[in-house]
């Protein structure tokens, strides 16, 4: 009864029902009377009026978009005729959904939202606590308290990813693509030092994370990778993340205060007097950029003791739930996956509460968890580019990075594995270690520079901790770009790695992949060397360039600024170390060129105390 006083229901009820009527169209007025009369009739009982609407809800979505690509009524009556049969036949909700999406797919037509907009309010099957889930080896475990509890704030995590997701559409603007828009940004984004980027959503969820760890397990500190001082910079964005939390009853004393404090502890790590032998890894979301693009993320939560990852727990918001059991993934539930050291990688269908289209902040556990295995594969949707290969390819989880070493890289490995057309999904952070475990890739790995810098590769903690884990507990093996174990206990970075890769050694045994790294390693080291001769040449014609610039000025005081250009100039491409630093500089785009100055260019007196503004386009 609820759902069907609503205006926007009662709409998408009408336009559904003159969409369905023979020969009508959705403003004709015939139409519009036979909607009316069939939305009176789905009143009157023995129809289960919520399955009702969410069927109805989904054809509107089906046949809104399907007449204006052309379909015929044929299509239009098959549906029609799949919603009489769903709408009076007793099911329960999950099996309802279930039918909902098959007609999705066969339609060939994404009414998702329509499907999660107007999902259950209740809960139709028993919903079990984690450790009713766990196997029972786990659920006796020395960590089953410790992975209870990370469970538990998970699920909480992912209604604040859900809630928060949905705050930020509201702001967005309609030409803006992603989670993007001047309005948006002034209010839920803030940008801290070195560019990191914190959203209202990400600063929610580590202040909960941070407010029930702290309430657990006082005395363990977090290492994170948050930007621990960004609510305690600007009290304004912390009146927003606290206003948030009171408004959805997540924490209804919530202050900018107390939600800075709080926020403060995700960089408790750092604050310890010496190593930690027990701490908790958080990360909130992969990176900032897969939540402003609208792309999946994970958040994550690992503990750490006696140097070694012993527990942790991921989950994403946005992930249909699929393993290897599935005949095709559902997004009636959202997927979990946790790992014990020793005990085996698991996946766990989540179902968070709604009520009237609203998160309810309830969570129900289904089932008991599946055992997560790399050698078993999901079954995807066909690939038909791939599928017309006339071999097998690999499939590889990489970083989101575009440098042209890394790349390069990335295809020279594959192809010294035989591989000349492989698959490769741009993932950063740990969702690609999930997406492995639950069997979609055959390896993944982290290059962020390119294979000719062995020096400077190693990774996070933050980034690898609790998906390492949990693609180790499903047969993966997971080791550096040497060959090395992990070496857990060097701080904040693996700096005694050489970055880090996980393999299914089914597909490619380890000895394989290490040759063939380690051949891509001479090759992209005489790429660099030849790319370094390159711009030491250009640096011989910069120099006679600057020579010759005085001999061009017409003016005393022009030759005058031209010599302190070009004295300048000689003296920076003189210094053979500052020169080859400018040129790594170059191929990490992380610094501006040395010869362009920081900051606005000037708008007067551009060759004023030396300045060349122009150093850029000569740079390139």
């Amino acid at each position: 009864d609820f759902l069907l006083s609503q205006p926007a229901v009662q709409a998408m009820i009408a336009s559904t029902l003159a969409f369905l009527a023979p020969g009508q169209s959705a403003s004709s007025s015939s139409g519009l009377a036979s909607a009316r009369q069939a939305s009176r009739q789905l009143r009157e009982p023995p129809l289960d009026l919520r399955i009702a609407t969410a069927s109805v809800a989904t054809v509107a979505a089906v046949l809104a978009r399907g007449r204006r690509a052309g379909f015929g009524d044929g299509r239009a009556n098959r549906c029609q005729r799949k919603v009489e049969a769903q709408v009076q036949t007793p099911q329960t909700e999950e099996d309802a959904m279930e039918t909902l999406i098959q007609m999705k797919n066969s339609a060939k037509i994404d009414a998702t939202k329509a499907l999660k907009g107007l999902a259950k309010s209740k809960f139709r099957f028993k919903a079990r606590k984690p450790i009713e889930v766990m196997p029972k080896e786990v659920a006796e475990s020395k960590y089953a308290k410790e992975l209870e509890f990370g469970i538990t704030a998970i699920a909480e995590i992912m209604h604040i990813f859900s809630i928060g997701l949905m705050v930020l559409k509201e702001m967005q603007e309609v030409k803006t693509v992603g989670n993007n828009g001047i309005k948006l940004e002034r209010k839920y984004i803030r940008k801290g030092p070195d560019d990191i980027q914190t959203s209202m959503p990400e600063a929610a969820a580590t202040v909960r994370m941070m407010q029930m760890l702290q309430k657990e397990y006082p005395d363990e500190p977090v290492m994170s990778s948050e930007d621990a001082q960004v609510l305690k910079r600007d009290m304004a964005f912390a009146g927003s993340v606290a206003e948030f939390l009171q408004q959805f009853g997540l924490d209804k004393e919530a202050d900018p205060v107390s939600v800075s404090l709080d926020h403060m502890y995700s960089a408790s790590y750092d604050g310890a007097e010496t190593p930690p032998n027990r701490y908790w890894v958080w990360k909130s979301c992969d990176t900032h950029l897969d939540l402003r693009r609208e792309r999946d993320f994970v958040s994550t939560l690992c503990l750490m003791e006696d140097g070694e990852p012993q527990i942790s727990i991921m989950a994403s918001p946005t992930l249909p739930y699929h393993h290897a059991g599935r005949e095709s993934s559902t997004t009636v539930g959202i997927p979990i996956w946790y790992a014990a050291k020793g005990l085996g990688s698991y996946s766990q269908m989540l179902f968070l509460g709604k009520e009237g289209g609203l998160y309810t902040l309830e969570y129900g556990l289904k089932n008991r968890s599946t055992r997560l295995n790399v050698e078993r594969r999901v079954k995807e949707k066909p690939d038909f580019l791939w599928d017309s290969l006339p071999s097998k390819q690999l499939h590889v989880g990489q970083g989101d990075d575009l440098k042209e070493f890394v790349q390069k890289d990335t295809y020279t490995i594959l192809k010294g594995l035989g591989s000349q057309w492989p698959k490769i999904a741009m993932r950063d952070g740990p969702i690609k270690y999930a997406m492995m475990a639950r069997g979609e890739m055959d390896m993944v790995w982290t290059i962020l520079i390119g294979l000719y810098d062995r020096e400077n590769a190693a990774q996070p903690v933050v980034n690898h901790a609790a998906g390492a884990l949990i693609v180790g507990e499903a047969g993966a093996t997971v080791v550096d770009l040497n060959g090395k174990p992990i070496d857990w206990t060097t701080g904040r970075m693996l700096s005694n790695n050489r970055s880090i890769l996980a393999v299914d050694e089914r597909v490619v045994e380890l000895p394989a992949l290490l040759k063939a790294i380690e051949d891509a390693t001479v090759e992209s080291q005489e790429d660099f060397d030849k790319f370094v001769a390159l711009r030491k040449e250009q640096a011989e014609f910069f120099k006679k360039m600057l020579a010759e610039l005085p001999k061009h000025c017409d003016t005393d005081e022009e030759r005058k600024r031209a010599d302190i250009v070009a004295d300048r100039g000689k003296k920076y491409l003189a210094n053979e170390e500052n020169f080859d630093d400018a040129v790594v500089n170059h191929l990490h785009e992380n610094e501006p060129d040395e010869f362009q100055p920081p900051g606005p260019e000037p708008t007067r007196d551009p060759f004023a105390d030396g300045q060349f503004p122009y150093g850029a386009y000569i740079q390139k």
